[in-house]
This record gives structure tokens, sequence and C-alpha cells, in this order.
């Protein structure tokens, strides 16, 4: 694509922060009790301290470890129909977070808890939206805690062929939806072959990793499963505050992770997410969405792209404003140029607002003509005689017009993107329609797309199973409660 561009380190910069990750991973390594993790460490020649469990990395077990990461792989879809490749893709695909709780009122427009019935109307929407290409969403808060996000996997594999992402709470509720993945492909090689969705696991700055996060990724090895590897480290709180120290603990915390994976199953599919936020000075807030974070990011992008070359995960469009106002706007749009056109392979937190805590499907709608205008951007300019119209310009001059040429017919649609909810109708149609603003124009699409939702529905059988297993992890979470 002609519009990406990744120049914010030089080469020498790249290796600077490639040099220190790996120094710092000997000399100080990272904090593991995991017995699995620490035997496969030490076999294959780290140093284990049993009175600090700092685990100290060697050069050359993180080069090779790192170099079994697969450059590329499937994500898989219900149906087949929206499989994709990720990993070398030239244009970002798009997805949603997960874990959020607060729901801003599709109706209503006010802010409340998010349901059940919520996730379902979210999950349809994405489905109907073509820029957004994996679905994620809040946790219902009319269900049981410990197993939100269960129910969650669950409601959005029932609406949407779409794969999704999700962030279990812990090895219990991963098992419970990888068996719902199970059910739905059809048995493990295929789930290995199209994996149904990725998950999220971290590494806890500063440099911790718990056995929980260790467990989640040697499962999903088993299983095929893509993992967005993170450490997600607050500038000035729990990293340096400096665009160039968090960059480098971020990649160091990640390396280890990956280095870790890659010991128990090599060739697990793994994604880079090299997501910082920063600690606001004045109220102590963690931020993720200030151009500093968004700096972060490219960085963090361009060393993996340049030194171990498997698929980064980035914010696109992301703010920490509390609604789809004009700050959300501005931050939303300048992180997801500013990813897409340095290299990242999947850009997330469509429809995601106040620092990932809520949800707004006005925002979601509002998000995919925003990631349509990326991608406009990204297939940049085409000349050839075609497009030069040469002759055409030759023989309408001085004083003829193009409006009723064939080749404004043939080219308008391929060359300018048409967004749906931006006004661009004179004062008096616009008026006429109601004069409405952004917001309402997308408040108009979401009620269209429900209303025309159609998905492939799943089997009775296969509802049952989902409901069986759903059942099964409630049951044993409650009996482990009390």
């Amino acid at each position: 694509m002609k519009g990406r561009v990744n120049n914010w380190l030089t080469q020498n910069e790249i290796e600077q922060i490639h040099q220190a990750s790996l120094e710092i991973l000997w000399e100080r390594g990272m904090r593991i009790t995991h017995k699995g993790a620490l035997e496969l460490l030490t076999c294959a020649g780290a140093k284990y301290d049993e009175k600090t469990d700092m685990v100290r990395f060697p050069q050359d077990l993180v080069e090779k470890y790192l170099a079994t990461v697969p450059a590329q792989f499937t994500i898989g879809s219900r149906n087949g129909e929206r499989d994709f490749s990720l990993g070398k893709n030239e244009i970002p695909y798009v997805r949603n977070s997960s874990g959020a709780e607060g729901y801003i009122d599709l109706k209503t427009r006010k802010y409340r808890l998010g349901t059940k019935k919520d996730l379902m109307e979210w999950t349809r929407l994405v489905e109907g939206l073509e820029n957004i290409h994996i679905c994620g969403g809040h946790y219902p808060c009319d269900a049981p805690m410990n197993t939100r996000d269960v129910l969650a996997a669950k409601i959005i594999f029932e609406n949407t062929v779409k794969p999704l992402f999700i962030n279990p709470y812990d090895l219990e509720t991963f098992k419970a939806m990888v068996d719902m993945a199970l059910v739905i492909q059809g048995g493990k090689e295929a789930l290995r072959k199209s994996p149904l969705f990725t998950i999220l696991t971290s590494a806890t700055a500063p440099a911790n990793i718990l056995d929980y996060a260790i467990d989640i990724i040697f499962y999903a090895g088993e299983y095929g499963v893509p993992v967005e590897i993170n450490s997600a480290p607050l500038m000035g709180g729990t990293a340096p505050v400096t665009i160039a120290g968090v960059v480098l603990q971020n990649n160091l915390e990640i390396m280890a992770l990956a280095v870790i994976s890659q010991l128990a199953h090599p060739g697990a599919p793994l994604l880079h997410r090299g997501i910082t936020m920063y600690m606001d000075m004045a109220s102590g807030a963690g931020l993720i969405a200030t151009t500093e974070c968004a700096l972060a990011q490219v960085a963090a992008s361009q060393v993996v792209q340049a030194k171990y070359n498997f698929p980064v995960v980035s914010y696109g469009p992301i703010s920490d404003a509390k609604m789809p106002d004009s700050q959300c706007q501005i931050e939303r749009t300048v992180q997801t140029v500013l990813a897409g056109i340095t290299g990242s392979q999947l850009l997330l937190a469509a429809g995601f607002i106040e620092a990932l805590y809520s949800i707004d499907p006005v925002q979601l709608i509002i998000d995919n003509e925003i990631i349509g205008s990326l991608y406009r951007i990204l297939r940049g300019i085409t000349v050839n005689e075609a497009t030069l119209a040469k002759e055409l310009i030759k023989n309408t001059l001085p004083n003829g017009n193009y409006l009723n040429q064939r080749h404004t017919f043939d080219h308008f649609r391929s060359e300018h993107d048409i967004p749906r909810c931006f006004n661009r109708k004179s004062r008096p149609a616009w008026e006429a329609n109601g004069s409405k603003d952004m917001n309402q124009l997308a408040v108009d699409r979401a009620q269209t797309l429900l209303a025309d939702y159609d998905s492939s529905p799943l089997s009775e059988h296969v509802l049952k199973e989902l409901d069986t297993i759903y059942n099964v992890v409630t049951e044993n979470k409650h009996k482990t409660s009390h």
C-alpha cells in the first residue's frame, strides 16, 4: 500500500531498543513462578534464582524462539466466508475490544451498565459493518460475575459469523470458550486450522509474568488459538515516563512472553500488542489516547516489523472521552491514522470510549467510517493512462465539463470514499432531512442494520451444546466460590 510509512525510528535506534531488551532480559530478567514454564526455561538455558523468582534469559535463547513465531496465520470465521490471513496484510484489519461494563443506550443515549440484550444488539451491528472484522464487546452485568466472559463469548458466537475477541478471566473460563469453539468448528484440527477467536494475556509491568498468563498461553498454543501478548506499561507509573523508555520496557516484557509461548508450542500464533498508557500527573488517571501513547505505539510497531516479524496490534479508534464528542473523534482519528500508516496489522477498540470502560453503538458506526477513510488513504493514488485522463482533458478543455463523461461514471466510486454518516448535502437538503448531525445519522444506520440483520444461525444441536458448556462452568464457579 502506498500509504504505509515507517520512519519514526532510525535503524540505529531500533537496534538500540532491541539490544537493550536483550541486555535487561539477561542481566535482570522477569519474575516467574509457574512451574511448567520454569522447567522449560531452565532446560533451555535460562537462569533461575529461587530467592527472587527472577529468570534471566540468554540472548541466544530469546533470538532462537522469537524466530519461530509465525509471520502470518489464519483467523477463522463460523461459516468460512469471513476468514482472513493476518500478518503482512497491507491494509489493517479491525476489531473491538472486550471487558467493558458501560453501555451508551442506542435509543436514550444515556450511560448505564450493559446487559445480555445489549451485547446481542452490539454483535448484530458488528455483523453488518463492512470495516469491522473481529467482534468483541462488553461483559453483561446482568449475569454471574465470574462467568460473564464465557457468556459474552457465547452471545457473540450465536449472533455473528465473524471471529470474536475475548479476554478470559482465568484458565477455566478460557477452556469453556475453547470447548464452544470446538463444538462450532467440529474438532481440534478444524479449530487449529481456522481458529474462531483471538485472546489477550499480559505480563504485569514491571517485569512480572503471573501463572494465569502462562496457563492461558500454554492452553492456547495447544489448540492454535492466536494470543495477543501484552504488557500495557503505564508511563510514569509502572514504566519510565519517557516514550523511548516505555517502548523498551514493553518490548522486553512481550519478548519474554513470546519465548515462553514458543518453548511450549513452537509456531504458536502470536500478536505483538505494543500498547502503552500514560499516568496523568495532575489527576493520576491512566490515559490511553494521548499523542505520546500513539507515538509509543508506532515506535513499538516499527521495532517489531524490523526485528521480530510477527503481527502487530495497535489501538486504532480509541479515546479517553466519556461520550462521542469532538475530543473523542479527534483522539481516535489521530490514533487510527498513525497506527494505520505505520504498519499495524490489526487495529483495536472500535466503538469503545472512556479508555475501554464503556462502549457506544453510535461510536461503532462512526468508527466504521473512520476506518473507511483510513483505507482510502492507504490505497494511495493510482497514476496510469486511465486515471491521468490525458486524452479526456485534451478533448474537454477549455469550456467543457466532466459530469456527463463516461470516465466520471466509471471512476467516481472507486476513486472516492463515500461515507454514509457524513453531512455532504446542501444546507436546504440537509434541513429538509431533519438537520441531522453525524451522531443522528449513525443512529439511523444502526437502526437500519438491526432491522436488516440476517446471520447464518447455529443449529439447535450446537446451541444446546453451548448452553451446556456455559451452565457447567457457571455451576463449577458457583461451587468453588462457596
